[in-house]
């Protein structure tokens, strides 16, 4: 009988700032498949309720807070061997690039980019990932769609997926793929805090998907595809999904 190559039975999946709304709906579509989910968050109160609520048995949360130094090391270090690694963390931008603060570029890059290329690193040398395993980062269709107030948070997904096309072709000889998902608006707290109460803004941005916004579970189906190995040959890609966006634009 042949293989379920979609199926992710036997898996051990680390989803990264695993409790935010789109890293939540992944690793509840991963332990939907069967796999072992293993997330990361700050809140301890968060990460039980997620995992509560995850079908299957032997996940665990690990609380860390990815602009810590200290518990990206504690957390490599409490992480067991795993078969695909999903970095779910990320910031919006929201300020024209005239006003925009120092600070701000400087959390944008730090939580969007510098984290997920470190947090990889500090993986790779600690031997945590496994051969034939799956890195995953998601991006966004604002590398390829300009849109003001977003200068910051384009740039850091630029960068993250110039890491991820450079990291597919190291780590190809142990057969590790890496890629990106790139996804369009879909309803999170994020899109709240862009659009605000803004309902003419938000029904015009709406209008640009010729199949409307997304939910969290469309981009998780497909971060499920990409972890599985149905997606054995797939590396060094960003797949889209973005309900048309792109081809509308």
């Amino acid at each position: 009988m042949c293989p379920d190559l979609f199926s992710l039975q036997g898996k051990t999946v680390f989803i990264a700032a695993g409790t935010s709304a789109v890293g939540s709906a992944i690793a509840q579509e991963c332990a939907r498949d069967a796999a072992r989910v293993v997330v990361s968050g700050r809140s301890r109160e968060r990460l039980d309720k997620l995992l509560n609520a995850l079908p299957g048995q032997a996940h665990l949360g690990i609380v860390a807070d990815l602009e810590n130094e200290n518990d990206l090391g504690r957390l490599v270090a409490e992480l067991p061997d795993i078969d695909g690694f999903v970095y779910a963390a990320g910031v919006p931008g929201k300020t024209l690039i005239k006003f925009m603060p120092a600070e701000e570029i400087t959390q944008t890059l730090r939580i969007n980019f510098s984290r997920a290329m470190q947090l990889t690193c500090e993986l790779l040398r600690a031997k945590k990932i496994n051969k034939g395993a799956c890195v995953l980062f998601l991006s966004s269709v604002a590398v390829n769609s300009a849109s003001a107030r977003l200068g910051a948070y384009a740039a850091s997904k630029a960068a993250l997926e110039g890491f991820a096309r450079v990291l597919a072709v190291e780590a190809a000889p142990r057969k590790v793929r890496a890629n990106t998902l790139s996804f369009g608006l879909v309803h999170t707290p994020m899109t709240e805090f862009i659009f605000g109460q803004q309902d003419e803004m938000y029904l015009a941005e709406q209008r640009k998907y010729p199949l409307g916004f997304g939910t969290t579970g469309d981009v998780a189906c497909a971060a499920r595809y990409l972890l599985s190995d149905a997606a054995r040959w797939v590396s060094g890609s960003d797949m889209i999904v973005d309900g048309g966006f792109l081809a509308y634009r």
